[in-house]
């Protein structure tokens, strides 16, 4: 059984997408920019934390999986 641990930060991206899309979809076309700025942020910051999150996974994996590179010698 896989975990849900390694989807988190493209579910976290998912998020942010829909953040970015909710002023269009739910705001008025000549409503106030205040609103579409904040919807702007918090997108913004989503999508960085599931970047950092996306970017963590790969390196955990990586460093874990990996095993040390063996030396060939040219003799």
């Amino acid at each position: 059984m896989t975990s849900i641990r390694p989807f988190a930060g493209v579910f976290l991206c998912g998020i942010a997408a829909l953040v970015f899309a909710a002023p269009t979809l739910f705001l008025a076309a000549d409503s106030p920019t205040g609103p579409k700025v904040a919807f702007l942020v918090v997108g913004t910051i989503i999508l960085a934390l599931g970047a950092l999150r996306i970017r963590r996974e790969g390196a955990a994996s990586a460093r874990g999986t990996d095993e040390p590179a063996k030396r060939v010698s040219g003799e």
